[in-house]
Parts: C-alpha cells; sequence; structure tokens
C-alpha cells in the first residue's frame, strides 16, 4: 500500500510539472500493474485528460487471491481477508471522460484475465475497449495492439490539442 501511494504521489507530482510547464492536456498510458495504477490515476486526478490500461489489473483482491507470484501475500495474510479491496479499479469512478479512456484486453491472457477487464469494462460504463488474440505478455510486442493504443492517442490529441505522455 505504501509503495501504490508513492508511485501515485510521483505520477501526481509529474502532472503538477507539466501543468507548470504549461502543458494543457496530459494522458497515461500503463500496462499491467502499470495499468491498474494508470487506472487509479484516472479516478483520482481530475487533471488527466486521458488514460490508456492495458491488460490492467483490475480487482487487486483476485489477483492476491489467485496469482501465483503473490503466494507470499497471501501466506503473510495467514487467512484473513485481503484488506486490499479499496485498491480494486471496480469500486472507483474515472474522472476522465469515458470516450478518454482506452481498455486494451488480451484474450488469452491469464495474468489479467478478460473477464476482470469486461467486469472493469462494465463498471465504468462501457468506455472504448480493444480486444486482441494475446496473452499478457505476447501483447507488449503486438504491433497491432501498439498502432491501435496509438491511434487512439493521435485521434484525442487532435480533439484536444496537444496531450503530455
Amino acid at each position: 500500500v505504501r509503495s501504490t501511494r508513492q508511485a501515485i504521489a510521483d505520477v501526481q507530482s509529474l502532472i503538477g510539472w507539466l501543468k507548470q510547464q504549461g502543458r494543457g492536456h496530459i494522458g497515461v498510458w500503463g500496462i499491467s500493474l502499470g495499468a491498474w495504477l494508470a487506472g487509479l490515476l484516472a479516478c483520482n486526478d481530475a487533471r488527466l485528460s486521458l488514460a490508456v490500461l492495458m491488460t490492467p489489473i483490475v480487482r487487486m483482491d483476485r489477483a492476491i487471491q489467485e496469482l501465483e507470484f503473490c503466494a507470499p501475500i497471501r501466506r503473510s495474510l495467514a487467512g484473513r481477508e485481503p484488506p486490499f479491496r479499496g485498491l480494486n479499479l471496480t469500486d472507483h469512478r474515472p474522472l476522465v471522460e469515458r470516450q478518454n479512456l482506452l481498455l486494451v484486453e488480451g484474450l488469452h491472457d491469464q495474468f489479467a484475465p478478460p473477464a476482470r477487464v469486461e467486469e472493469l469494462w462494465e463498471a465504468w460504463g462501457y468506455p472504448p475497449i480493444e480486444r486482441l488474440p494475446h496473452g499478457h505478455m505476447t501483447i507488449l510486442v503486438s504491433v497491432k495492439a501498439m498502432m491501435l493504443t496509438i491511434g487512439f492517442v493521435e485521434d484525442r490529441m487532435l480533439v484536444h490539442g496537444s496531450v503530455s505522455w
């Protein structure tokens, strides 16, 4: 939780600095846990104009319960309910306009399963979504995934003017 607070504070400081430099529209693009952080920012910082969440971790409580690499966290909880429910993206609502949010889902992703991304898509009022035939890692080397995302950002830049990344 402390690391999450620090990451959010760091990005919010950067957003503040960009605003001081005269940048009007600022966006974030995160992948995996970075997409989870970008989602938290999109729900808590009204200075953002755009957010792209590629294969996001949607529900931290479920990730801790289900993902193998979270086994040490599960052991440290000693059977107690994970105290991370407030860190689930589905528990928050974005401040970024719906049409300026993009969810990118890997249809074969076992780390950030499509069912979770669909849950977020529904909870956030059906923002634009791209569903691609990739897993969690292969989406990172997908030219199509990158081109779709860049096209989304460019389209929003034309509407809003320059966006700082």
